[in-house]
């Protein structure tokens, strides 16, 4: 009868010790960085092709063939149009132009704005059209680089060539100063961010890129600066060139790699994505470094929670708390560049770096490892106990 009831209380030490086992490996599991490559902002872009009576219906059937094709692994979706329909609130993106000609487009982004794009008339395919919206010189650089970097800073050339100078020199401190804390961060990310600057001519040629980030080419006179990290995801929102000079570049970047369970608010987890495709040999090839899946759908469902809980102790609104649902944020209309939190990383042994900590961002998963941990050995103690009285 002793050595059944030994048996059982062994069984039961093994099971809570496993469930501790499992608790520590799952502690950061996720980074901030590994969140930025998941689809957990499932709002895309939309083109609409809008046509009318006139419009052949090969060139209707064309415009869907081509654009399933194209958008296949990107977060553009497609939409033909028939603007005979009146009702249909979607020819509201059309705007009140008296001299259109149909077919036409109208790129919407998932915060709102809108742009028309005309169909080309001289016989070129619809194709270059839509290969434009997900494809271009810069987007297809950066993919690998996003894969195997923390992050790309992307730096836009303003007139003046003397602030050019001084914006870029701000941005090399500020990444490397970002490179010397590494090592200390929960998870190791073995290339640092690159930094990529666009001149004027070059930005003429990435205007449907700008645009999704809210910038027109033709009015930039001065640097500024876009932190692009994960599945192509901004971290924060433009950084005027007054910014760059604040340091404001490194206070983003260091937050990739923090925790995704350090209390952040999720408006800094979910920024707006560009308009991209992330090809399957770029998933392959992710896997390969993270270890894990980041479509799989067990991680997205641990991750939603993750952002769910974060999202409730910092305070944020929870009503839209749908699994695999979090809503992708345009960090212009919630969160400004001056209330960027400050985040410290813990090294392995125990100290922390030089920049300032937000006390609420501390692990909370270490909280609950030390909890588990204490009542293992009370419970340890307690069959000591038990033993020596029989």
């Amino acid at each position: 009868m002793k050595k059944r009831e030994k048996s059982i209380a062994n069984k039961r030490l093994l099971l809570v010790g496993g469930a501790m086992i499992l608790l520590v490996s799952m502690a950061c599991r996720f980074n901030i960085r590994e969140i930025g490559f998941a689809e957990i902002a499932p709002n895309p872009y939309i083109m609409y092709y809008f046509y009318d009576a006139q419009t052949k219906k090969g060139e209707v059937l064309q415009f869907e063939k081509s654009a399933e094709k194209i958008f296949q692994y990107s977060n553009v979706k497609s939409k033909a149009v028939s603007i005979s329909d009146k009702g249909d609130p979607i020819l509201n993106y059309l705007s009140e132009k008296k001299d259109r000609i149909f077919p036409t487009t109208v790129l919407l982004s998932p915060d709102g704005n809108s742009v028309e794009l005309p169909v080309p008339k001289d016989g070129s395919s619809i194709e270059g059209l839509l290969r434009s919206i997900v494809n271009s010189s810069f987007r297809s650089n950066i993919k690998s680089m996003l894969v195997r970097k923390y992050a790309v800073v992307l730096l836009l050339s303003g007139v003046d060539v003397k602030e050019n100078q001084v914006a870029s020199e701000f941005a090399k401190r500020d990444v490397s100063e970002l490179e010397k804390i590494m090592p200390r961060m929960p998870k190791l990310i073995k290339e640092g961010p690159e930094l990529v600057t666009l001149s004027r001519d070059e930005m003429e040629k990435e205007t449907t890129l700008l645009w999704s980030l809210g910038i027109d080419a033709s009015k930039v006179k001065r640097p500024m600066a876009v932190i692009i990290y994960g599945r192509g995801r901004i971290m924060g929102d433009v950084i005027p060139y007054e910014e760059i000079q604040s340091n404001s570049i490194f206070k983003l970047l260091n937050i990739i790699g923090a925790d995704c369970e350090c209390g952040l608010d999720r408006k800094w987890m979910l920024g707006k994505l560009i308009p991209m495709t992330w090809d399957p040999h770029l998933r392959t090839e992710l896997y390969g470094l993270l270890k894990f899946d980041v479509e799989n759908p067990m991680i997205l469902s641990e991750m939603s929670q993750i952002i769910s809980i974060e999202a409730t102790k910092s305070g944020g609104n929870t009503e839209d708390l749908e699994l695999f649902q979090p809503k992708e944020y345009s960090l212009s209309e919630d969160v400004s560049l001056s209330s960027i939190p400050e985040v410290n990383h813990i090294s392995s042994d125990g100290t922390e770096n030089e920049v300032e900590y937000d006390s609420k961002l501390m692990n909370s998963g270490l909280y609950a490892i030390l909890g588990l941990v204490v009542i293992v050995l009370v419970g340890g103690i307690i069959l000591i106990i038990k033993k020596r009285r029989q």
